[in-house]
């Protein structure tokens, strides 16, 4: 049975005339009549009679009024119940973000949902690099962090949330300076930009395409270390050397021409961002649901 058409039922019982009913529902007198005539087609039951301009309720109508009232308001204290139980939890998420992944998630989207469900939930919300992420989870400084890299990968539950392909990057700038590059073996000793000191970016990169070359690469340090990803491709722009960054994070300079991508026909890496919280740790009711609105 459809609930608006019993709804429509019972409020035009309640009022005593349609005019009214439609008045209170903000409908119009033909759009309830019609949903009357609707419920009782599908009812196949008379619920009103209709003398002299009234209505009176049929015997079959005057059971399916009490039966329904007694149904609808079960119902709407049910739902009630529900909402408020949502309205009226409370509590916090500490939330660290891998840089650059705000516009590329939705987050502010995502959050914004989340607490029109859950208005008594806070958050605390920090950025920072995979290692910081790693080491705040550890610490209990955060409870569940986004994050692409871990170190120790076993002392967290992860869940999968998104993917993005990284390749590596220059301005035409660099290259004009430097020359064309188009042997991997001329990378090792280029300028070289990552966002750790161990080459989390350019490690895996050297893996897929020249591993012949990642130990060389390992027995150097990056030449600048920025945590942040977006200020790493502010140093590609400027010319001031070569990285590893999100093809969607460079893909309006590409169109521009203000970025190159080296190496066209190399294997992008691919990165997998994670939703992450310690093993062991017991994840509260709405913690479980903004993981799950995290995976929509």
């Amino acid at each position: 049975m459809d609930y608006n058409k019993l709804k429509t039922f019972i409020t035009v019982v309640d009022h005593g005339s349609i005019t009214s009913a439609a008045k209170s529902l903000l409908r119009s007198q033909s759009a309830i009549s019609q949903q009357i005539q609707q419920l009782e087609l599908e009812l196949d039951i008379r619920l009103l009679e209709r003398k002299s301009g009234t209505f009176y309720l049929s015997p079959e109508g005057e059971e399916i009024y009490k039966y329904g009232k007694t149904s609808l308001e079960k119902i709407d204290e049910g739902l009630s119940e529900v909402k408020n139980a949502f309205t009226s939890l409370k509590g916090s998420i500490r939330l660290g973000v891998l840089y650059n992944y705000w516009d590329e998630l939705n987050l502010v989207k995502i959050l914004n949902r989340f607490r029109l469900k859950y208005p008594g939930i806070f958050f605390t919300i920090t950025e920072g690099n995979s290692e910081n992420i790693e080491n705040d989870l550890i610490n209990n400084r955060i409870d569940m962090g986004l994050s692409i890299i871990f170190k120790s990968p076993r002392l967290f539950i992860r869940e999968k949330i998104h993917h993005s392909t990284h390749s590596l990057y220059a301005s035409p700038s660099f290259l004009n300076k430097k020359g064309k590059i188009e042997d991997y073996r001329n990378l090792v000793n280029q300028v070289l930009i990552d966002t750790s000191h161990d080459f989390p970016c350019l490690g895996p990169f050297f893996k897929r395409n020249a591993p012949n070359l990642y130990s060389s690469l390992m027995h150097r340090k990056p030449d600048i270390v920025v945590l942040n990803q977006e200020i790493v491709h502010q140093f590609v722009l400027a010319g001031h050397g070569l990285a590893i960054l999100p093809d969607f994070l460079v893909a309006g300079n590409l169109k521009r021409g203000s970025i190159v991508r080296l190496f066209p026909h190399s294997q992008s890496t691919i990165g997998e961002l994670d939703v992450a919280y310690r093993t062991g740790r017991t994840l509260k009711g709405y913690e479980k649901s903004f993981i799950k609105e995290l995976l929509k």
